[in-house]
């Protein structure tokens, strides 16, 4: 769509905010909050090849609970408008677990979300199995 547009008008403008806050009291337990931010304003061109401005945004957040050393529990929400039209949305909230078989290598997660919007025909929950490994020499991490 964008080949009948001059090359110098082809622009976006983005901002993205980034926040993170952990509490780590010893090794077995801790509180981490996560914010990200991101909006997007850029030129779409239109059927009839009109051009408008386009604006969106979308938001994220998670608490996450490590309660043992090799078990945690949190919630998050998101919230995203649509890249072309700014009046739909998606927005997802829910609740997830996991455990930590090898700690840094090996984790397996459950999570629990809510879906709606305007881009959502209907509601509905999902449930979402995660199994996440890496491979290889990896030390752990200190933050």
């Amino acid at each position: 769509r964008a080949e009948s547009m001059p090359v110098e008008n082809l622009y976006a403008d983005l901002l993205d905010l980034d926040f993170k806050l952990k509490w780590k009291p010893d090794n077995y337990r801790s509180l981490t909050l996560v914010v990200e931010y991101l909006y997007n304003s850029r030129p779409v061109e239109e059927e009839d090849h009109e051009v408008i401005d386009t604006k969106s945004s979308g938001s994220f957040a998670a608490l996450d609970y490590q309660f043992r050393r090799r078990f945690n529990a949190g919630m998050f929400y998101d919230y995203t408008q649509g890249a072309e039209n700014e009046d739909e949305f998606r927005t997802g909230y829910g609740i997830f677990a996991g455990f930590s078989l090898a700690e840094e290598t090996t984790r397996f997660g459950l999570v629990m979300r809510r879906n709606e919007g305007s881009a959502v025909p209907e509601s509905y929950y999902s449930a979402l199995v995660q199994i996440l490994w890496s491979l290889g020499p990896h030390k752990p991490h200190s933050f």
